[in-house]
């Protein structure tokens, strides 16, 4: 991954996910600021990311019960059931969800 903390380039290598499992959506995270992943249909936050770091996995089983900071994360649209995503965040609250394919 190729990002930017404090204007400067960075990469970061890490491999994709292997996690995928019929009943839950599995999310992972990758942001240049720290900021704090929750499930909202059980009120708990799950992890707070770390600059430059991706995140574990993390079930949900709802396809709108993520929230990353002050954002819903919406698999409504774009996911399956099942399936890994990537969310990768930057400060300003850019949001890009990128499916982790099955091998």
């Amino acid at each position: 991954m190729a990002w930017h903390n404090n204007n400067l380039p960075q990469l970061t290598i890490f491999e994709k996910s292997t996690i995928h499992q019929q009943n839950n959506y599995y999310l992972r995270v990758f942001s240049n600021s720290q900021q704090v992943l929750k499930d909202q249909s059980r009120d708990i936050n799950l992890a707070t990311t770390e600059v430059g770091k991706v995140t574990d996995s993390f079930a949900f089983a709802q396809c709108n019960d993520a929230m990353l900071g002050e954002y819903t994360l919406d698999l409504c649209a774009i996911g399956e059931l099942g399936g890994a995503y990537l969310v990768v965040a930057n400060t300003n609250g850019s949001i890009v969800i990128v499916e982790e394919p099955q091998p």
